[in-house]
């Protein structure tokens, strides 16, 4: 994924141009694309540029052909800041762009240009620490004085034990369970909860009557 260019973006586009719904058909997507766009002729007149986000084999046409380059990016950035501020215009829109850490550089770009141009926009984007690999449009979006930026720390051990409680069933965990679940999971819950899963599928576990006990030949 961090090296195809705008891949975090197929998802929205897909929905905005309600392609995500159609068998997997290049020619039949295209159709629904180049219909979506016939009442925006701005739009039409520089459809082959979606090509760079879905894959839709749109053929050139004269004025795309010669855009290449840093002039074809901001073409392109223009043409999907158009169309979701088209969206924006109509209803409330809200932009979901998970696990930005494996995100591509392009879609970072893009990113930062919906940020700026697309209003009014409430766009979630969730990603693991980048540290000192922060891509530079990551860290002009940080200058944006209408960001909030939440950081998670550890679920506090209390509430992972009566999570894990609750996903099996049971009223308490052994003490060797509960401290090898957040030794080893660091108070993430999700992994957490994995870790319990497969302690109880592989026999490590047992769960009798709401009661969790270690296997004995363990």
């Amino acid at each position: 994924e961090k090296s195809t260019p705008y891949h975090a973006w197929r998802s929205v586009f897909s929905r905005c141009l309600k392609i995500d719904h159609l068998p997997d058909d290049v020619e039949v997507r295209r159709r629904q694309v180049l219909a979506a766009l016939e009442s925006d002729p701005e739009a039409l007149r520089v459809a082959p540029l979606l090509n760079a986000v879905l894959p839709l084999e749109l053929p050139e046409n004269d004025l795309t052909a010669q855009m290449s380059g840093q002039v074809r990016a901001d073409n392109t950035h223009a043409l999907l800041t158009h169309l979701l501020q088209h969206l924006a215009d109509s209803e409330p829109l809200l932009l979901l762009l998970e696990e930005a850490h494996w995100r591509d550089s392009a879609s970072w770009a893009l990113v930062l240009a919906v940020s700026r141009a697309v209003h009014p926009l409430l766009m979630v984007i969730t990603t693991r620490p980048l540290g000192d690999l922060q891509p530079a449009d990551f860290q002009q979006l940080l200058d944006n004085p209408n960001l909030s930026q939440i950081n998670l720390d550890s679920m506090p051990a209390d509430e992972i034990s009566q999570l894990i409680c609750h996903r099996l069933g049971v009223k308490a965990l052994p003490e060797q369970v509960d401290r090898l679940i957040l030794q080893r999971a660091e108070g993430n819950p999700f992994f957490s909860e994995e870790l319990a899963f497969a302690l109880r599928d592989t026999g490590l576990i047992t769960i009798t009557e709401g009661e969790c006990r270690v296997a004995p030949d363990v």
